[in-house]
């Protein structure tokens, strides 16, 4: 959907794990914990910052304030997002915008999937899946040696998987 998230907070509705910027176009891509990848358009807040530096106002010490706060309604200068795709059936563990690609976002997930994605609309592209089944990892070998953080004991521990 184009822009239909222009009310929403940036990252309202859950917390943004990982994002990534095209600085050439002044896009923020974001992907949150319930595999939502986000697309949104800085340049009227880039733009703000700019003028701001090149012409700085003593007066004005906070600037930045007028950026719009969706929580009290207060600034002038909005984000708008440009696209989101329900991108991962579960939380998304990294994404990378590929400059030298620059139509390109890659993007991990806890599904075990590695996703390709249009960096200028958001549309599916391809998919890499780690394997059929979905187990935990099993350490072959531990070695761990520090200071508990909770019990501030001294830890050596050393675990072996068969």
């Amino acid at each position: 959907p184009d822009g239909e998230e222009d009310e929403l907070d940036f990252g309202n509705h859950t917390p943004i794990l990982f994002m990534d910027f095209d600085p050439k176009n002044f896009r923020l891509f974001a992907g949150d914990q319930i595999g939502r990848l986000r697309c949104y358009d800085f340049t009227s807040i880039f733009r703000h910052v700019d003028e701001h530096l090149k012409q700085p106002d003593p007066r004005n010490k906070y600037f930045l304030n007028e950026i719009y706060n969706y929580k009290t309604g207060k600034g002038r200068i909005k984000s708008k997002t440009l696209w989101y795709v329900d991108a991962h059936h579960e939380s998304i563990k990294h994404l990378f915008f590929a400059e030298t690609h620059p139509k390109i976002i890659i993007s991990t997930s806890h599904d075990l999937k590695v996703k390709l994605f249009n960096a200028k609309n958001g549309s599916f592209i391809d998919e890499l899946k780690q394997g059929a089944n979905k187990y935990a990892p099993v350490p072959t070998g531990i070695k761990y040696k520090g200071v508990d953080p909770i019990t501030s004991k001294f830890l050596i521990i050393i675990r072996k998987t068969i």
